[in-house]
C-alpha cells in the first residue's frame, strides 16, 4: 500500500506540473492520467508477492497478471487519446 500511495502521489505531481500546459487541450489531462496509471499499475504488479491469489496468464512476452493485461490494453488506448486531444 505505501508503494501504491507513492505511485499515486507521483502521478498527482506530474499532473499538477503539466496542468497549465494541457489546459488548452480538453481531455488531454485525463488521458495522461490513464496513461500514467496503466504504467504504475503494471509496475505495482511486479512487486506483489501473492502469486497464488491472482490469475496468471501465459503470453508470448511472459507470465502476466490480469491487471497487467488490462494495463497492456489500456496503454495504447490512453496514448491514442492523449495524442488525439493534444
Amino acid at each position: 500500500q505505501p508503494l501504491m500511495s507513492l505511485g499515486k502521489f507521483t502521478i498527482f505531481g506530474v499532473l499538477v506540473a503539466v496542468r497549465t500546459r494541457l489546459l488548452p487541450h480538453p481531455g488531454a489531462l485525463a488521458a495522461l492520467y490513464f496513461l500514467l496509471y496503466s504504467i504504475e499499475r503494471s509496475l505495482i504488479e511486479l512487486t506483489r508477492g501473492d502469486d497464488k491469489a491472482r490469475v496468471m496468464w501465459e503470453t508470448p512476452i511472459g507470465t502476466l497478471a490480469t491487471s497487467q493485461l488490462i494495463s497492456l490494453a489500456a496503454f495504447p488506448l490512453a496514448l491514442a487519446l492523449f495524442i488525439y486531444f493534444w
